[in-house]
């Protein structure tokens, strides 16, 4: 396995005032293989285009890989064919990053019908596929946004979308926000993994209301997200049913928790290495 580390992880660092140029060199001097871009911003007139062409000639320099572009999405909101147009042109984004796989979002509307939902989204998530296609690229959708976010509803997405270059982006940690077994839901999805997420959280069951510092998840309980390593998902297990299936593509470091994120990602990189030199083929 090679490790990835997501821009996302060193949002605290970023809202400090410190640019997308050194988050790639923090992520090179950390020792990741590769680095995964969240929705470039436009930084100094520059567009989203631009930005990524400096953002690859950087990553090149440092011999850092750019293993995905992840883009937000959300085909229930409003028109989905425009949202489908739309993420064409991050598409063009993503190619002129040198990734060779996009990640995006099925909704974050809740309370609908799924046996409606599904082909509306599936039809959208096909187009987009299928311009990726043309570009070599792979598209994913990730376990994500409270709807789409259960495993079987995952794997129902997978099945109904139906292109050769189209997969899931596993997050293992997400499945809690469902409150779903990571585990069981990584087993479940193993076949259909073309990137996956490393992510932890603390679990606190729904007896005491509203804890401080952690969020509601469908069923009440309430997650929190820490370092890896340090929380209650069983990232060995999860990355165990991957590599016995044949996954040996990039497992991507995303941290969202309270604590000093360049520490942090440093820490669930360490531990993921170790973790991965136990796992038994």
């Amino acid at each position: 396995m090679n490790f990835s580390v997501s821009s996302y992880s060193y949002s605290k660092y970023q809202n400090e005032g410190h640019s997308l140029w050194e988050i790639i060199d923090i992520a090179s001097k950390q020792g990741f293989d590769a680095i995964e871009f969240t929705d470039l911003p436009e930084i100094d007139g520059m567009t989203e285009i631009e930005v990524a062409k400096k953002a690859k000639e950087q990553c090149g320099g440092l011999g850092l890989a750019v293993s995905a572009y992840t883009v937000w999405a959300d085909f229930l909101k409003g028109d989905a064919e425009k949202e489908a147009e739309r993420l064409k042109r991050k598409l063009d984004v993503c190619a002129e990053l040198g990734a060779d796989k996009m990640r995006h979002d099925a909704t974050w509307v809740k309370g609908l019908d799924f046996e409606e939902a599904l082909p509306k989204v599936a039809k959208a998530a096909a187009e987009v596929a299928d311009y990726a296609e043309t570009l070599g690229i792979k598209t994913m959708t990730e376990n994500h946004g409270m709807f789409f976010q259960d495993s079987d509803r995952m794997e129902r997405l997978f099945k109904a979308v139906g292109r050769d270059n189209y997969g899931l982006l596993i997050d293992m940690g997400n499945f809690l926000c469902v409150d779903e077994d990571p585990v069981s839901a990584v087993e479940r999805l193993k076949n259909y993994a073309i990137h996956v997420h490393a992510k932890d959280f603390y679990i606190h069951k729904g007896e005491i209301a509203d804890p401080k510092g952690y969020y509601r998840t469908r069923h009440g309980n309430y997650l929190k997200g820490t370092v890896i390593g340090r929380g209650d998902v069983n990232v060995y297990k999860c990355l165990d049913i991957l590599a016995k299936n044949g996954y040996d593509d990039y497992v991507t470091v995303e941290f969202e928790g309270d604590e000093d994120c360049l520490p942090a990602v440093k820490e669930g990189l360490e531990y993921l290495k170790k973790t991965a030199e136990k796992l038994t083929l």
